[in-house]
């Protein structure tokens, strides 16, 4: 049984009592079994067969745990997400990286130390820090450290707010993102007491510091253990027993707001697809309860791409199959990542998105468009349409 402490109890523990020491790293056992992605038995519609295997051959995913580094006498910045050697150099292995984008966060690769600071001596955990409202980086990136919480009930997660909050002092205080309804209802299931999380307003000298591995990192490499906090949270969201149905399911992208990727012809494939018997969900509209109860009552989601479709997390059942209408021309490295920690058999892959360009000829796509008759054919090839008008 674990046992909550009261924030009152964590903030009496962080305070200094020894000498500072040199920064060390104790790694932990980094998972070394690779998942070989080209035999799970994937299908793909629409695609060269030379870009998937290549994609296949480069996708790193292993069996367990991404491994462990114990730190020490690293700074801790508000505002900067990430920690720093004694000498104010960047610790790449905090940062969150986006491999494929050529991007590490933060930017800097160093600071000036700070002269005025707090010193904390309790050993805790990094976590990093959470996208406040986005539901796909959420589920992939930001609980990416989580997973060792789950080892260790007792240590305060330390984690960071990037919000600006007032004050000062280095004051512990519960960061503003627990406040999201996704992230709220996340840990209510996985029953990780939002308690455990601090973080301070003022710069911190960290003697221990445990630094988790990240179990997925965007565009490079993924770790099963990255699927089990999702699975837990299923599992207390789930009856005991899930009635399950053979009516395909679409999470449609249409009624999300505008200020969001929208796909022109949405509205007429879910035409076509109610048509056809399929179920129509519209995910922002439903609680993450009620989200994995549909995914899991379903054995076929079918899906553009978009955020939604991580929702494959949260399966329990190895016969649930994704099927996912994806970029001609690429398809995502994540949403492959993510399907192969899940070991799933039954993936499949449509091409028929197309970015179109922007109307005033500044960069960036202006919407996205839909080769329905490609998505359709897509569909049929997999026997979700057959038999039906």
């Amino acid at each position: 049984m674990t046992v909550h402490r009261s924030r009152t109890a964590i903030a009496a523990d962080l305070r200094p009592t020894g000498p500072p020491r040199e920064i060390s790293d104790v790694i932990g056992v980094r998972s070394s079994s690779r998942i070989d992605p080209a035999q799970l038995a994937w299908t793909f519609h629409g695609y060269d067969r030379t870009m998937i295997d290549g994609l296949l051959a480069d996708l790193d995913v292993y069996d367990g745990s991404p491994g462990v580094a114990v730190l020490h006498d690293v700074w801790y910045v508000p505002g900067l997400v990430g920690l720093f050697a004694a000498d104010g150099t960047r610790i790449d292995s905090t940062c969150i990286r986006r491999v494929l984008a050529g991007r590490i966060f933060p930017d800097e690769p160093s600071i000036v130390p700070p002269t005025r600071h707090r010193t904390v001596d309790r050993p805790l955990i990094y976590v990093g820090h959470p996208y406040i409202n986005h539901f796909g980086h959420f589920l992939t990136e930001s609980i990416s450290r989580l997973w060792y919480a789950s080892e260790d009930t007792e240590a305060p997660l330390l984690c960071h707010d990037t919000r600006g909050l007032p004050g000062g002092g280095g004051r512990l205080h519960r960061p503003r993102w627990l406040r999201s309804a996704h992230i709220a209802g996340f840990h209510e299931l996985t029953g990780i007491d939002p308690d455990r999380y601090i973080s301070f307003r003022s710069p911190v000298l960290l003697r221990e510091v445990v630094v988790p591995a990240a179990s997925l990192v965007l565009g490079a490499e993924a770790f099963t253990r990255h699927a089990d906090l999702t699975e837990a949270a299923a599992r207390r969201a789930l009856p005991e027993r899930v009635a399950t149905t053979e009516q395909p399911l679409f999470l449609s992208r249409a009624r999300l707001p505008r200020r969001t990727r929208r796909v022109a012809d949405d509205a007429a494939l879910v035409a076509r697809l109610r048509r056809a018997g399929f179920a129509i969900a519209y995910p922002e509209q439903l609680d993450l309860a009620e989200q994995i109860e549909l995914v899991n009552r379903h054995e076929v989601v079918v899906g553009l791409k978009g955020s939604a479709m991580h929702h494959v997390l949260f399966t329990t059942s190895p016969e649930s199959k994704a099927v996912y209408l994806m970029p001609s021309h690429v398809i995502p490295r994540n949403f492959l990542l993510v399907e192969a920690i899940k070991r799933s058999g039954g993936a499949a892959f449509i091409g028929g998105l197309h970015h179109e360009d922007r109307a005033d000829g500044r960069t960036g796509p202006d919407r996205v468009r839909l080769d329905l008759d490609l998505a359709l054919a897509g569909l049929s090839a997999l026997g979700l349409l057959d038999g039906r008008s």
